[in-house]
C-alpha cells in the first residue's frame, strides 16, 4: 500500500516499507510515460494490494517434459526490459523450475549432481529481479525419480525406492542418506544464491 500527495510544488509518498515505496514510484513513472510529461494529476491518491504474492513464469521458458530446464540452457528468458515490465504489473516474485542434481554437487551423493555446482544461471535471475523487487521462487520436486542403471543405484542399492515406471525408480525419502542429501543440497543452493 502506498500514498501519493501531489501539490503544485511538490510530490510525497508515504508507504509502510522499501517494496510499496518501490510500487509508489513506479505508479509515478506510469502516470508521467502516459501524460509524455512530468505531470501529475493534483491531490491524494492511495492504493493497496489485498493479494501480497503475485508470483508469475516466463511464457517463453523450457519447464520439463521434452522442452528441458530453462536454467540449464543459454537462453535469458527474463531480460531486463522483461523483468521491469513486471515489476510494472505489480509482480512480485517469479517462479522457476529446476533441479539438484543438475545444479548442485554434494558430498553426500555426488552421483546426484553435476561435476561441479552451477548455478551461475539462476544467480544471475535473483540478482537481476531484486533489482526491481522481484523475488525468485524455485521450485524444485527433489529427489526425482531414476532409471535403474543410474549409478546413484549401483553405489547405493538401497536407496531404490518405488517404481514409477519401467523405466524409472524414486529414491527413497525415509533414507537417512536421501534426507542428508537433500538438507546438503538446499543449504548448498542457498548459501550460494542467498
Amino acid at each position: 500500500s502506498f500514498s501519493i500527495f501531489t501539490t503544485p510544488s511538490h510530490c510525497r509518498i508515504t508507504a509502510p516499507d522499501t517494496a510499496s515505496a518501490r510500487h509508489a514510484l513506479i505508479h509515478i513513472e506510469d502516470q508521467m510515460i502516459a501524460r509524455r510529461a512530468p505531470v501529475l494529476p493534483l491531490g491524494n491518491l492511495s492504493r493497496s494490494t489485498p493479494i501480497t504474492d503475485r508470483i508469475i513464469r516466463s511464457p517463453i521458458a523450457a519447464y520439463r517434459f521434452n522442452t528441458g530446464w530453462e536454467l540449464l540452457d543459454d537462453h535469458d528468458y527474463y531480460p531486463d526490459e522483461y523483468v521491469n515490465k513486471l515489476a510494472h504489473a505489480g509482480i512480485n516474485g517469479i517462479w522457476v523450475a529446476g533441479l539438484f542434481r543438475t545444479l548442485i554437487r554434494t558430498t553426500i551423493l555426488p552421483q546426484l549432481g553435476p561435476q561441479t555446482s552451477r548455478p551461475d544461471k539462476l544467480r544471475c535471475l535473483v540478482k537481476s529481479a531484486a533489482t526491481y523487487g522481484i523475488k525468485v521462487h524455485l521450485f524444485c520436486m527433489e529427489p526425482r525419480s531414476l532409471p535403474p542403471t543410474h549409478p546413484v543405484f549401483a553405489a547405493h542399492p538401497q536407496l531404490r525406492g518405488a517404481r514409477v515406471d519401467a523405466n524409472e525408480y524414486c529414491l527413497c525419502t525415509s533414507t537417512p542418506l536421501v534426507q542428508e542429501y537433500l538438507r546438503q543440497a538446499v543449504c548448498e543452493l542457498f548459501t550460494q544464491i542467498p
